[in-house]
């Protein structure tokens, strides 16, 4: 079972890549990070996803990097949802 973080509070400037290295910790991420864009301007809509095959990875993600800067602003990480995904 996959488990979602949610990485709220992003620069503008924050891109797919960014995420992926500041969230990659030597934890397996097993689908890409994502930025969530704006379908019109394609800007940042300051928010995104980062999904790890584990939930004690996600857990630890949050942990790790609730709170930490990146590009200039504190993120907040949570998971995200109720319980798992599946990635079916």
């Amino acid at each position: 079972m996959a488990t979602r973080v949610y990485v709220g509070n992003l620069s503008p400037t924050t891109t797919d890549d960014m995420l992926r290295e500041a969230f990659w910790i030597a934890l397996q991420l097993i689908f890409p990070t994502i930025v969530m864009r704006d379908r019109y301007t394609d800007r940042s809509r300051g928010f995104g996803f980062v999904t790890y095959s584990s939930h004690s990875e996600a857990e630890a993600a949050v942990s790790g990097m609730d709170g930490k800067e990146l590009n200039g602003r504190r993120v907040s990480v949570k998971l995200f949802g109720i319980g798992d995904i599946d990635d079916e």
